[in-house]
Order: structure tokens, then C-alpha cells, then sequence
């Protein structure tokens, strides 16, 4: 993950009115690693709810990504966050 990119998105998320979904559509696509960080960043700042629209945005950028380990991992984040129905 480039340092300048995570550092400026991680100032733009901890903005106390600041969108995933928003800086996702902004910078137009994020690699797999820097994904899961914002991921990250939303379990510990109590934002989990977020993370299935995000995913499914991240998801339909790039086609490749819909598949059995991101689905995974994005069900197994929320189940660990008691968001079982959604998940």
C-alpha cells in the first residue's frame, strides 16, 4: 500500500462525516490491500454496517474480485461483528 495514498485516505475516513462509498467512487478503484484496510479501519471505528455496500461497490469495479475468498472474508468480517443477517 502506497504510504501517501493509505495516509491520505486514512485522514479522509477518520473525518467525522466522511463516506467510504464516496472515496471509493472519488479515487475510482482501490487494490485488494488497501480495501481490506479501510475494512479494518471500519471494524474499529463501530462502522462494520458499511462494509457490505463497500464491498459490493469495490466488487463491481473489477470482476475478478467476485469470488469464494472475498465473499469469505467479507462474510466472516461481519458474522465476527454479530452482523449475521447481513452477512
Amino acid at each position: 500500500m502506497s504510504t501517501v495514498f493509505s495516509k491520505n485516505l486514512f485522514n479522509k475516513l477518520n473525518k467525522t462525516d466522511s463516506c467510504p462509498l464516496q472515496l471509493l467512487k472519488q479515487d475510482g478503484d482501490w487494490t485488494k490491500q488497501n480495501f481490506w484496510a479501510v475494512v479494518t479501519f471500519l471494524r474499529h471505528h463501530s462502522r462494520s454496517l458499511e462494509i457490505l455496500q463497500l464491498f459490493g461497490m469495490w466488487k463491481n469495479i473489477e470482476k475478478s474480485r467476485i469470488n469464494e475468498l472475498n465473499y469469505n472474508k467479507t462474510i466472516r468480517v461481519l458474522v465476527e461483528d454479530d452482523l449475521i443477517e447481513e452477512a
